[in-house]
């Protein structure tokens, strides 16, 4: 496995889904991984069975799982003033360009009157959130989960890989009860949204994000029993719920969804590396 130059200055990531910013070495399993899941999530949005929809709902969790993983591959280093600049430097790489394209996109098509999107749609959109335009949600996903991993990196350095994992797994059991318990039962549907963004994505998928941060740094062994972990949490969890469709599970991230497009990372990478 492929490891960061030593002496190479701290970093982060360059964007949602590629590796740090002064990469010099490449792995060649995490670049075709990346590349099938954004062909997968591309066909996601064309016309394709149910079957084969529900099948290829690891895309988006593979993203972040990648991104953790070529988040450990770099030599990010944490410190208060460290973290500062890293902070900016997401914000300018993730938020800032998609605040560029929706202004471009609502002017364009302002002129088009085929098109009249509503005050609403556009604060929605820029604020990344439900009632937006589709897909920039994941923008502000990514940036919370950018945010998080250094902090999660730094609680756990100390601590071994599976140890961490069986943590990991109940931090997410914990989100889910949080979400059908607390928040889904609330009166106030946008109340239940900002907590929703709020604690359960930054939870699912910041998880998300350092188990493939620490997934990459384990030993051959230890990433064999996570994937068998995984997929057997995903069959656990399938089979207690009836195994529904994905996409139920997705908004927020449930377990249920999390745990499949998890295992499924972890295997495709033990087999192309």
């Amino acid at each position: 496995m492929m490891k960061q130059p030593q002496g190479e200055s701290p970093c982060g990531f360059s964007s949602p889904w590629y590796d740090c910013d002064m990469a010099k070495s490449r792995n060649a399993a995490i670049d075709i991984m990346r590349t099938l899941a954004i062909i997968l999530i591309l066909s996601a949005h064309c016309w394709f069975p149910d079957t084969y929809q529900n099948i290829r709902e690891f895309d988006v969790v593979m993203m972040f799982f990648l991104s953790g993983m070529s988040f450990g591959l770099s030599a990010f280093e944490f410190s208060k003033e460290h973290y500062s600049s890293y902070v900016m430097r997401r914000f300018r790489k993730l938020i800032l360009p998609v605040w560029g394209f929706l202004a471009f996109f609502f002017l364009l098509f302002r002129l088009i009157p085929v098109y009249d999107f509503s005050l609403g749609t556009i604060v929605k959109s820029f604020a990344l959130t439900a009632g937006g335009i589709m897909f920039v949600w994941v923008y502000r996903v990514f940036f919370i989960a950018a945010l998080t991993t250094p902090l999660f990196a730094y609680v756990g350095r100390r601590h071994r890989f599976l140890p961490v994992c069986v943590v990991s797994i109940l931090l997410l059991v914990i989100n889910d009860l949080l979400y059908a318990r607390v928040f889904a039962l609330l009166s106030n549907e946008t109340f239940t949204d900002l907590l929703s963004y709020a604690i359960n994505y930054t939870i699912g998928y910041g998880v998300t994000v350092y188990l493939g941060c620490r997934f990459v740094q384990a030993s051959r062994r230890e990433q064999w029993v996570f994937s068998a972990v995984f997929c057997a949490l995903f069959v656990l969890t399938g089979i207690r719920l009836g195994m529904p469709m994905m996409e139920a599970y997705k908004f927020p991230p449930h377990l249920y969804y999390l745990s499949y497009g998890i295992a499924w990372s972890a295997v495709l990478y033990l087999l192309l590396d």
